[in-house]
């Protein structure tokens, strides 16, 4: 099987909360069938955003069904530390938390995630201001990746904003120790575009499931 999770610099994740919702082992067949590594879960608590998504157990169930894929989790959650410990003994094996959340909790959260010696990032909202993560700078060190969604966090099949393009040069120009991560209504032309600007990572979602030849849709 061609191995398309990383082409050069560039890994793709298909977010597994874009597929039918009652065919979720067919669709993490379809990602591996596919030639990608790699699967996005987002987890929603119905408070941080107006959704709600998967438990640990979908994880576990896909480390179990589908050992080779690789486990990425987006907690859009309130307060990571009641998750972070679950998530991890389900097998997920990167994890994202917002920055956006109470800074004490996010404290409190990233001091689990160390201690479990797991790959992880901070992840941010469309609308955070990147001027403010300045103030972030000696956590930010302590990762090196950062997801930037592109879409408002919730929902699946929302559209590209445009403003992402320039956050995502801003973001390489002045934090450049960072592995830039884009999330959300994502296809071929805005991944390589992102690409000159200097991210490296692209969840994709409705882009992969609903289009028919997904190398095409993903750029590779």
């Amino acid at each position: 099987m061609k191995n398309k999770s990383f082409s050069g610099k560039c890994e793709i994740l298909p977010s597994l909360f874009a597929a039918p919702p009652l065919h979720l082992a067919n669709a993490l067949q379809k990602i591996e069938a596919s030639g990608y590594r790699s699967v996005h879960f987002d987890i929603m608590d119905g408070h941080f955003v107006p959704n709600m998504s998967f438990g640990p157990e979908v994880v576990t169930a896909a480390r179990e069904e589908f050992p080779s894929l690789f486990r990425e989790v987006h907690l859009m959650v309130s307060h990571p530390p009641h998750w972070i410990e679950s998530f991890y003994q389900s097998g997920a094996q990167r994890i994202f938390i917002h920055l956006e959340i109470e800074p004490a909790i996010l404290q409190q959260s990233i001091q689990l995630l160390q201690q479990k010696n797991i790959p992880w990032g901070f992840a941010i909202h469309p609308e955070t201001s990147l001027e403010s993560l300045q103030a972030y700078i000696s956590w930010l060190h302590q990762t090196d990746r950062l997801l930037v969604m592109s879409v408002y966090p919730g929902f699946s099949g929302q559209s590209y904003l445009s403003q992402t393009d320039e956050r995502i040069s801003f973001l390489r120009k002045h934090f450049p120790f960072l592995s830039l991560c884009v999330d959300g209504g994502l296809g071929s032309e805005h991944i390589q575009r992102l690409q000159t600007y200097g991210a490296s990572s692209f969840v994709v979602g409705s882009c992969f499931f609903k289009t028919e030849n997904n190398s095409a849709c993903c750029g590779f």
